[in-house]
């Protein structure tokens, strides 16, 4: 894949793979679900970064920079399009004061960051999938490809041989001909060919 193309099709490729399992992965790891807006931004970025690092040859520090580049660059979009979960909502009479305001912060606060970890876990492994899948998906295209690619001379070669057997078919059956018919006349003649009836019959 050296041509101009071929590294867009790699980087187009890579990119749409990682945000998807990035996308994925941040829903499974207890994150909202992924506004219109958020995937189209980053499956664009991240398309310009892949086609920019897609080499001449498959490289697996390129590949993991391009994957690595697509889950930070979508997690921080969906960032900026979420909205936070956790809010507090109190009702009094004539204006109540809310107790215990520091506590409840702290407590969000160290939930938003256990989620937090885990949801980069959740990153993590999708970026280990998306490169896994890639690389070896590519060689395995490529492996078919060589494979189709034999097969395909193998018949063409076959049929080039069938073709040309009825134009050799003349030249065979006349060397046939000429081996198995004799053209020599002693051969085709019997010595007793001037032999005629016997004595005593011809007395008669």
């Amino acid at each position: 894949m050296a041509t101009r193309w071929a590294r867009f099709v790699r980087g187009w490729l890579t990119a749409s793979v990682a945000v998807l399992v990035a996308a994925l992965s941040h829903v499974a790891a207890g994150g909202e679900s992924p506004q219109l807006i958020s995937i189209t931004l980053a499956l664009a970025f991240a398309g310009m970064a892949c086609v920019a690092l897609a080499g001449t040859k498959l490289s697996l520090t390129k590949l993991t920079l391009s994957v690595g580049f697509s889950q930070v660059l979508f997690h921080v979009l969906f960032g900026l399009g979420g909205t936070s979960s956790a809010s507090m909502t109190t009702t009094g009479h004539h204006g109540a004061v809310v107790v215990g305001a520091t506590d409840a912060a702290a407590a969000v606060s160290a939930h938003g960051m256990l989620d937090m970890g885990w949801m980069w876990v959740a990153h993590a492994f999708a970026a280990v999938v998306t490169i896994v899948a890639l690389r070896r998906g590519e060689q395995s295209f490529w492996s078919l490809l060589d494979v189709a690619r034999l097969a395909l001379v193998a018949l063409v070669r076959t049929l080039g041989i069938i073709v040309s057997l009825p134009r050799q078919r003349a030249h065979v059956l006349a060397a046939l001909a000429r081996a198995l018919v004799p053209t020599e006349p002693a051969v085709l003649l019997s010595p007793m060919r001037y032999r005629g009836p016997p004595v005593a019959l011809s007395a008669l």
